[in-house]
């Protein structure tokens, strides 16, 4: 499955790190291929506190997921994102309804 990692940018570096490498050791074991860009993407993962306002995302399938579990369990968190992982729509900001209006 094309698989997106977005990495919160409120995680620290080396979080950052640790789990991204942790998940694409455990990918190749659960079918994933990693992509780069969203249009690419069946699958879009969220290591982090919140989901990103971003409306390229919009109709993809997103699981959100903390860092720890990451790191700590990544074989179960890529399983669980592939079988749990909800169908994307961008919340409108204020500034979006602006410029549309």
């Amino acid at each position: 499955m094309k698989t997106l990692l977005i990495l919160d940018s409120l995680l620290s570096p080396t979080v950052s790190c640790l789990a991204k490498n942790m998940l694409v050791a455990s990918a190749d074991k659960i079918g994933i291929t990693w992509v780069t860009q969203p249009q690419e993407s069946e699958l879009v993962i969220v290591i982090g506190e919140s989901m990103p306002v971003n409306s390229e995302l919009n109709g993809k399938k997103l699981f959100l997921a903390q860092a720890d579990f990451a790191i700590r369990q990544p074989e179960i968190l890529l399983a669980r994102a592939i079988e749990q992982a909800n169908v994307y729509q961008a919340v409108e900001t204020v500034a979006e309804k602006t410029q549309a209006d």
